[in-house]
């Protein structure tokens, strides 16, 4: 079965995890949607990057391109001991 077939028979989602990468995720990107195979999303989840990946993320502004932030978990206190 040739390649081009499989293309209109199957969507491919990707999903790519990212933490401070904003140097890089904008190549990231333009590899995958460069392929040749049918993409119906690329999703990019930045894992509470200190860099500027989420901002190049949005400025790609790519209609196949969702992000989702995750929300960094504030840590709780440990419950006191009573003796």
């Amino acid at each position: 079965m040739s390649t081009n077939l499989i293309s209109l028979m199957h969507k491919i989602s990707v999903i790519i995890p990212t933490y401070d990468r904003a140097k890089t995720i904008a190549y990231c990107l333009d590899s995958v949607i460069n392929q040749t195979l049918m993409l119906q999303e690329i999703i990019a989840i930045n894992d509470c990057s200190i860099d500027d990946t989420l901002q190049v993320v949005k400025h790609y502004n790519h209609p196949l391109v969702k992000i989702i932030q995750l929300q960094k978990i504030q840590e709780h206190k440990k419950p006191e001991t009573r003796a």
